[in-house]
């Protein structure tokens, strides 16, 4: 199915329901355990498999399984589409805005390791909703060719940096554009 017709039957959907994200039935869009078993593979290769692993190790893990999520919302974020969060994580977006915390960082502590319907704005939850859930051509899918293409590297065996970022975010800002023609 093109973009254009899920955005139409995803907008007649919601006109349907009189769509309002509160009214809305929460949805799981990703999570950091989808991929947090293959960040392991990769951070925890080197620690004896007797041996626990330290919290600090794991942190890292987890965070490398949420570099994709975390750019995702830092787009979100740096562009106001962001739902009304309450003051501390109002303040923990802001300091993502301001590049002051990882985005990846923010989805670990903020959004409970998960890109939720509750993170979004209406305005923006449409295309949220065709573009993160597109498996053909949609965001993980152009996120994971990035970061082989571009980056040389596999995806969960880095950490987010805003250089790679801003390297990225022109991909989610024409995927946007293009949802913009469709509306």
């Amino acid at each position: 199915m093109e973009l254009s017709e899920a955005v139409r039957q995803l907008n007649e959907e919601n006109k349907r329901n009189n769509a309002k994200i509160s009214g809305k039935e929460y949805k799981v869009f990703d999570k950091t355990d989808y991929w947090s078993d293959k960040a392991m593979e990769y951070f925890l290769s080197d620690i004896p498999s007797a041996e626990e692993p330290s919290e600090e190790k794991m942190r890292q893990v987890y965070r490398a399984a949420s570099v994709h999520m975390g750019f995702f919302m830092a787009w979100i974020i740096k562009h106001g589409f962001e739902a009304d969060y309450p003051d501390e994580k109002r303040k923990a977006a802001q300091a993502v805005k301001a590049e002051k915390m990882s985005s990846a960082e923010f989805v670990i502590d903020f959004c409970g390791e998960a890109v939720t319907s509750e993170e979004f704005s209406d305005e923006i939850y449409t295309f949220v909703e065709c573009y993160y859930k597109d498996e053909e051509g949609g965001y993980v899918k152009q996120y994971i060719r990035w970061v082989i293409n571009e980056l040389c590297d596999l995806p969960c065996e880095f950490t987010d940096s805003w250089e790679d970022y801003h390297d990225f975010e022109h991909i989610i800002d024409n995927a946007y554009n293009e949802y913009l023609k469709t509306v």
